[in-house]
């Protein structure tokens, strides 16, 4: 199968155009839609998956805070059936962990930002070997004001800053916090940067911080018990 040509204009995809063309790669092996160059690259550093992912598909690089348009792309590792091997980090929080700290609502977060519609795609890495790799499953998420998913991710959003809270006040130090469908914890490679929080004059972590998507998450999406 030719690979999609990468789009030469600045406009940002449309989700429901990338989902289009997500579907044509499915159960299709990495090999034969990812460059021979690229494979190289995937098999040197493994969690450039998601990256060819949105190579292939024609959606440019960019430093913006949603991969499309109006939606964001994310990827996990998977056994053949979207059974998650791995959580599925969000938003990872420095200088702005502060909104955490002020308890900043749900709805006019970076994390309902980057949640309120997404394409949600298992990459099966159970072979070894990445050309053999491949995409069994891709889901459509809205989790726009007044849907499900919506209060479902404030009510864990909120579970997750009352946590956060009550290991600050008990020990004055970031610890792990969990929702339903949300965990906080440690996400940072070396050298690793200090968390402060200029609210509270302090550092919290030797380390910075992200919002995940627990595991419950993908197994609920697609349908695994």
């Amino acid at each position: 199968m030719a690979i999609l040509v990468l789009r030469t204009i600045l406009e940002f995809m449309k989700i429901d155009e990338a989902l289009e063309r997500i579907q044509a790669f499915l159960m299709l092996r990495f090999r034969e839609f990812i460059p021979n160059a690229d494979m190289e690259e995937i098999r040197e550093n493994k969690g450039k998956a998601g990256q060819l992912m949105e190579k292939a598909i024609g959606l440019p690089q960019s430093s913006q805070l949603l991969d499309f348009e109006d939606g964001d792309l994310k990827t996990y590792k998977s056994k053949p059936d979207g059974d998650p091997l791995e959580t599925i980090a969000i938003h990872q929080f420095g200088d702005d962990i502060d909104d955490l700290i002020r308890k900043q609502p749900f709805k006019s977060s970076s994390i309902h930002k980057k949640t309120s519609r997404m394409i949600i795609i298992p990459i099966c890495k159970v072979p070894k070997d990445p050309g053999n790799w491949y995409i069994a499953h891709a889901a459509m998420i809205d989790a726009r004001d007044g849907t499900r998913w919506f209060m479902e991710f404030e009510s864990s959003y909120n579970q997750v800053l009352d946590e956060l809270h009550k290991h600050i006040c008990k020990s004055g130090k970031f610890h792990t916090s969990n929702g339903v469908y949300l965990q906080l914890r440690t996400k940072d490679s070396k050298p690793y940067r200090q968390l402060y929080s200029r609210v509270l004059s302090k550092t919290l972590c030797d380390k910075r911080v992200a919002i995940y998507f627990r595991k419950r998450f993908m197994k609920e999406v697609f349908g695994i018990e």
